[in-house]
């Protein structure tokens, strides 16, 4: 599958992370994450990072419930699991 990424984030030291959730299952190439809940919402074509700011990857989907969504996830690096 051929993607194009989005343009990568700059991140400023001090800039805030918000826990969006976790990875809960992998379908091939991409990353299914399930959310923490609460009201902080990521859109499609935000990247993620991890808690040290790395970028993981950046959403191509958004399913499931408003409340609870999972979010399909296209990790920058694709390795073999």
């Amino acid at each position: 599958m051929e993607v194009k990424f989005p343009d990568k984030p700059t991140f400023l030291p001090n800039a805030a992370l918000h826990l969006v959730g976790r990875v809960v299952l992998t379908v091939g190439e991409l990353l299914i994450v399930e959310s923490a809940g609460g009201s902080f919402v990521v859109d499609l074509d935000n990247w993620l990072s991890d808690e040290l700011k790395g970028l993981i990857g950046f959403v191509i989907d958004v399913m499931g419930k408003v409340e609870k969504p999972y979010y399909v996830v296209r990790p920058e690096v694709v390795t073999s699991i």
